[in-house]
């Protein structure tokens, strides 16, 4: 910058135009350093690095509230998924404990045919009268061989050939089966007499619940840990590393009275909807109508224990029902297995070792009844009650990203939870085009545990039918092995409630929301499910 002094113009002699320039240079060199004020707003030089400045900072905020947007929404995805895979979990669960139930009585009923069975055989009273109905066929088969006519000769001399035959088949059957009833009755009768199934009934029934808890509660913790935390598990702390608690979930029995947290020994509120009728057994004095399920136990007992004697008898007996038929030694063994079953049915076990059956609808009447009578409303409420469960997620919020910017409405007065509904059911037989399946294999005959299972022929180019699959029709019941869940529309009224009840069992430290004016409706919109 250009400098002068006051000597150099006094040395130049004052004159007028040094005066001038010397001003002129100091002016400009002044208005350098400062502006005049009325100069500033012509000024713009700058001015981006102002508007950069506000601009970093919008973006920035945008930038923390879709982190912070995105977080959240990843999280609640998380948590929905989690909810299904837990409830799809704690339902195969409930439902394998179903089927479970359902194989036991059927083995309860198949072990009562085949103690009969057995007995039969050990006892041989129709074996017996074979050799008199053989000996008056040897009778008749001689008048035949002294006949007039050569047709009726050849008859009495087929007989004479094939009655000694039949004698030897009749006792060779019956030492075969004395020798397989002599090692396996003793345990089909301390089956019955330790009434081991029931017990295994009476557990299934409790535990399951809790297996099913526990597998809704494992599937919850281990989808709320990351990668590196999964290959330590279990050995996971209580809280991760940025302060927040382990996902957990809780199974619900949709009921009125929030039956997640019932007694297992109460038959009208266990979250298994099955009954033990037999009486003097602890669900006896709590049922509503204990004569109705006891009759139906024993009904269904005697005619599934009479289907499986006779499975049984015609499976080890099918050459006498088709070859040796002149000895009826198929039709005396039936008799007689049969007296032996009502015996043991009706003398030596009338009220124990009975089988389970799935709990009434509230009117007291079968569900397949309720249905015959159009009672539609009430044919849903039970299914809702007694076969659709909730399973529900817990966990606090995720930390906010900038939370000195945004905050979480919510966060103070309630946690993040989300939940699915899911559903018990047995599946109705579905059509099917093509070509008939194989019928079972028929057995050949023989003793116990000796059948020899050989295919019957195929038929040759099989034309195409519609037919339905293999799948029992018309049975809501513990005797229709096909019990299985599906994931349905969380819709059910009770879940307002349901959402609003601390979980309990989960020893957690979670607030749940106060959902005064929300409505099932408004919840229908804004959940996913």
């Amino acid at each position: 910058m250009s400098s002068f002094k006051v000597s150099d113009i006094l040395r130049k002699g004052g004159r007028l135009p040094a005066i001038r320039a010397a001003l002129r240079r100091g002016y400009v060199a002044a208005r350098r350093v400062v502006l005049l004020p009325r100069e500033i707003h012509s000024d713009d030089r700058g001015a981006i690095s102002v508007l950069s400045v506000f601009a970093l900072l919008v973006f920035t905020f945008l930038l923390v509230m879709v982190v912070n947007v995105a977080t959240h929404l990843d999280d609640k995805v998380r948590m929905q998924n989690t909810a299904d895979a837990a409830a799809h979990s704690s339902g195969v669960v409930l439902s394998r404990g179903m089927n479970a139930i359902t194989f036991s009585n059927h083995l309860l009923c198949d072990i009562f045919a085949l103690t009969a069975f057995l007995r039969e055989s050990r006892d041989r009273q129709g074996e017996a009268f074979v050799p008199e109905i053989l000996d008056e066929w040897e009778n008749a088969a001689q008048r035949y061989s002294s006949a007039e006519f050569e047709k009726y000769q050849r008859l009495g001399s087929a007989l004479s050939e094939k009655i000694p035959l039949e004698r030897e088949l009749s006792s060779a059957f019956g030492e075969l089966n004395a020798a397989a009833a002599e090692f396996a009755l003793p345990v089909m009768e301390s089956v019955l007499e330790q009434k081991l199934i029931p017990q295994f009934q009476y557990t299934v029934t409790r535990d399951t619940p809790e297996l099913a808890q526990k597998a809704a509660f494992e599937v919850a913790v281990q989808n709320g840990l990351k990668p590196s935390q999964l290959a330590s598990y279990p050995n996971v702390p209580a809280t991760t590393p940025n302060g927040r608690s382990k996902q957990t979930a809780v199974l619900w029995h949709l009921r009125d009275d929030l039956g997640s947290f019932t007694d297992e020994n109460d038959p009208n509120l266990r979250n298994m909807p099955v009954v033990d009728p037999t009486p003097g057994n602890t669900d006896y004095p709590s049922l509503q109508n204990p004569e109705e399920y006891f009759g139906q136990a024993l009904t269904q007992r005697q005619e599934i224990s009479k289907f499986y004697l006779e499975a049984w008898i015609s499976d080890k007996m099918t050459v006498f029902d088709q070859e040796a038929n002149l000895s009826q030694h198929n039709w005396l063994f039936r008799i007689f297995a049969a007296g032996q079953l009502d015996k043991l049915l009706k003398e030596d076990y009338p009220d124990t070792n009975i089988p389970m059956l799935t709990r009434l609808p509230r009117p007291q009447i079968p569900l397949l009844d309720l249905q015959r009578q159009g009672m539609t409303a009430d044919v849903n409420q039970h299914i809702d009650d007694d076969y659709h469960f909730l399973v529900v997620i817990y966990r606090d919020h995720v930390k906010d990203a900038g939370p000195g910017l945004f905050r979480n409405p919510l966060k103070p007065n309630s946690d993040a939870m989300a939940f699915s509904q899911f559903r018990m059911f047995l599946p109705r037989p579905r059509w099917w085009y093509g070509t008939q399946p194989p019928p079972r294999p028929q057995g050949l005959g023989g003793s116990f545990g000796f059948a020899s299972q050989i295919p019957p022929p195929q038929q040759q180019n099989p034309q195409p039918i519609t037919y339905l699959d293999n799948w029992p029709t018309h049975h809501w019941d513990v005797f229709n092995q096909n019990w299985t869940i599906q994931l349905v529309p969380a819709t059910s009224e009770i879940i307002l409630p349901i959402l609003q009840t601390k979980p309990t069992p989960c020893q957690c430290e979670f607030k749940p929301p106060q959902l005064n004016n929300v409505t099932m409706p408004m919840i229908r919109q804004i959940n996913t499910h």
